[in-house]
């Protein structure tokens, strides 16, 4: 941590210069990025993370060319020492790894944030996954966090007018805390293979081995797949029908479970001819019923056009506050709409050419954002899961049959919702669902 606050005071000092020209701040800028990429890549922790979620915002937070010295951070980090790896075990099984599978690949087949993946075969012939947590990572994490002024000012050098983020960050440490828990983790990934069997059969999650599994080590099935990017290369036809397959999953998800998936990096995924395999279950979040109501009251209002059903829902989502003027409000209103109006029209399309992270990027510049209150943490992540969606089919140009989806996964709740504001708001006209 003291590393890193040297490199974000060298940066604050050298930015604070307002003779550099701007095209000599950009190079600077992107040499500094580069020395506090390197610091959050060797903390492997906390701070890794933040980058990995800067990292899938394109341009919109930051320039694109320090957007993309975020994106090393997606690629694998330095593995432990072997050492370190067989004393995992030893704490954990009283014995090598080894001594547990019939074989086991010391070399890890993946390196990211929290911990390593290794390929193992079990006694009985079973092909698995083993993910071993780095030792002691859970109290970097903590340590790496324990100071959110410190990261608030690194993102602050990037976005001087940037709003309140404490909550979202306390929301982050919350999430980044929780994915040190691979007991819970292993929990989710149960239950999300229950909530979707039968349901999304291609929707490939992972069966755990409890046996061979523990807070800090986590054996899995082992899944054949490619990464997003060589998914690139499948067929149009292919990549429509899994751009599909994530959206309708994403809208069961969210609107009928109410639990969703939270970290939608790249990394997370892998994909075949078959369907789509989901990793990685240590960020998921669950969403009461009421904010589940108060979000699709929103969508009500830009499908209906109904700034007054806006007005009620975005006080409650901190979309804006209740002394906010007008102007204000209507540019959330107007950016909402222009973001989910393309997706409303009948038929099957490819995601808008308009991109909805554009539109937000215009709207941070024309508004001053500075200690504003953010959304409610629940929209923070929610966004976050949507982001990771539209990236997805934007990169595979899908054809989606966007208003099928949503008839058919939000006919539940849009009747749920309708039933819980008429009782709330009597004298609001609201639309009556065919």
């Amino acid at each position: 941590m003291i590393k890193l606050a040297s490199s974000v005071s060298k940066v604050a000092t050298n930015m604070a210069l307002d003779k550099i020209k701007e095209a000599e701040a950009l190079t600077y800028k992107l040499k500094m990025a580069k020395e506090i990429i390197g610091t959050m890549g060797e903390l492997k922790g906390g701070l890794m993370k933040v980058g990995q979620m800067l990292s899938i915002t394109e341009d919109l937070l930051l320039p694109p060319e320090i957007t993309q010295l975020f994106k090393s951070l997606q690629k694998d980090a330095p593995s432990m020492l072997e050492a370190d790896l067989i004393k995992m075990f030893e704490i954990n099984f009283k014995k090598r790894p080894e001594e547990i599978f019939q074989t086991f690949d010391y070399r890890p087949i993946a390196s990211a944030s929290i911990g390593q993946v290794h390929k193992a075969t079990l006694h009985d012939g079973s092909v698995v996954a083993v993910k071993v947590q780095y030792p002691g990572i859970d109290k970097a994490i903590e340590s790496d966090l324990s100071n959110l002024d410190g990261i608030d000012q690194l993102l602050k050098l990037f976005l001087p007018n940037k709003p309140n983020i404490k909550s979202v960050l306390n929301e982050m440490k919350r999430s980044l805390i929780n994915e040190t828990d691979y007991i819970a983790e292993a929990s989710e990934m149960m239950l999300f293979r229950e909530l979707n069997s039968g349901k999304f059969d291609q929707i490939i999650i992972p069966r755990v081995f409890e046996e061979y599994s523990t807070r800090t080590i986590l054996t899995t099935e082992f899944c054949e797949g490619v990464p997003f990017e060589e998914s690139i290369h499948f067929s149009q036809e292919t990549k429509n029908r899994l751009g599909t397959l994530l959206f309708e999953n994403f809208l069961f998800s969210f609107f009928e479970t109410r639990k969703l998936h939270t970290d939608p990096q790249n990394g997370n995924y892998l994909f075949n001819e078959k369907g789509i395999i989901l990793l990685d279950f240590g960020s998921t979040k669950s969403f009461d019923e009421e904010f589940v109501h108060y979000y699709t009251l929103m969508l009500f209002a830009v499908e209906y056009n109904r700034r007054d059903l806006f007005l009620i829902a975005g006080r409650y989502l901190n979309l804006f506050a209740e002394d906010d003027n007008d102007e204000y409000i209507d540019r959330n209103y107007k950016l909402i709409c222009n973001i989910l109006s393309p997706y409303l029209a009948e038929g099957t399309y490819a995601v808008d050419e308009l991109n909805p992270l554009s539109l937000v990027k215009d709207f941070f510049q024309a508004i001053d954002l500075k200690g504003r209150t953010p959304p409610r943490s629940e929209f923070f992540l929610l966004d976050r899961a949507n982001l990771g969606l539209f990236s997805k089919l934007k990169s595979w140009k899908s054809e989606v049959n966007w208003k099928q989806g949503r008839e058919k996964y939000r006919k539940k709740s849009n009747k749920a919702a309708l039933t819980f504001f008429k009782e709330l708001y009597p004298n609001v006209k609201f639309p009556e669902l065919v």
